[in-house]
């Protein structure tokens, strides 16, 4: 599935086109932020679907080039100044969260686990903070001891939960991707001047 002849920033712009085929989480005139977003795979592609009414919000804590209708700016997601800057950027609540984030890896299982676990319980703030009601996240987890309880944690907050193996994924790596539509409420919309 994955083209090396398609000009795209990265193979993770082909995980992001299949979940889109198989669940239409992105829109035109969308407002989504982006999550980790370095290199800008799923940022270019948000942004195709988007169009120019569409707004998309990228951020990381590494660089990335300029693309088309997206606004990006350095910084880190656990940051609460991140947040506010998200939310103003926005000006209204997001349709969809993305998240491709990945820490570091050790290679020690235990503090690896630890470091996935703090961002998908960081993604799902962010959701509270910035995603409308009836609104939708597609954000990358790692299958491991804590799944179980992850989805839980997914379903008090959204109606529904699809689990996801791109084909473009790479068949040794244990990472899946969580989308979770129909946000059930924001109380917390995070815009402050």
């Amino acid at each position: 599935m994955f083209n090396q002849k398609k000009k795209v920033r990265s193979r993770a712009w082909f995980k992001l086109y299949e979940i889109q085929k198989k669940d239409g989480v992105l829109f035109s005139g969308m407002r989504a932020v982006d999550l980790g977003s370095s290199p800008g795979g799923w940022s270019s592609y948000a942004s195709q679907v988007a169009g120019i009414s569409g707004k998309i919000i990228s951020c990381d804590l590494k660089p990335m080039n300029l693309i088309k209708n997206v606004h990006f700016f350095q910084g880190d997601v656990f940051q609460e100044s991140t947040i506010i800057r998200l939310s103003k950027s926005l000006e209204l609540p997001a349709h969809v969260v993305l998240s491709d984030m990945c820490p570091n890896i050790t290679g020690k299982s235990v503090v690896d686990s630890q470091r996935c676990l703090l961002l998908f319980e960081r993604v799902i703030e962010i959701c509270r903070s910035l995603l409308i009601t009836g609104g939708d996240c597609v954000m990358k987890v790692f299958h491991g001891a804590k799944f179980s309880e992850q989805c839980e944690e997914i379903r008090k907050n959204f109606s529904e939960l699809y689990i996801r193996k791109p084909r473009s994924s790479l068949k040794s790596s244990n990472e899946v991707y969580i989308v979770a539509k129909r946000f059930r409420e924001n109380h917390g919309y995070c815009h402050k001047n």
